[in-house]
């Protein structure tokens, strides 16, 4: 959300609001989290592969691509770990 105009009236104002995903110059994003059909993951580095872990440590998925279909894991709640050149990246997923 951008500065309101005018300012100190109180009635009337105009606000520019953006919609979409921002992403700075190092993160990463899963989306959507929640999750029911497919995943996205957005990332500012090279993603190497991707990892899916369920809630016992077994490896669901493993692959490169950054979007995954997930359609038919069962619901529950899911480590996706994430390679990107040095690095790895883990984040919690709930699959609906």
């Amino acid at each position: 959300i951008s500065d309101v105009y005018p300012v100190g009236d109180g009635k009337y104002s105009i606000v520019n609001i953006t919609k979409g995903i921002s992403i700075g110059s190092d993160e990463l994003i899963v989306y959507p989290n929640p999750a029911t059909d497919i995943i996205y993951i957005v990332s500012t580095k090279e993603v190497e592969y991707v990892s899916i872990f369920n809630n016992i440590g077994q490896t669901i998925y493993r692959g490169n691509e950054t979007q995954i279909d997930i359609s038919n894991f069962e619901p529950g709640i899911y480590i996706i770990s994430i390679n990107n050149e040095n690095e790895v990246l883990c984040k919690k997923l709930l699959i609906e």
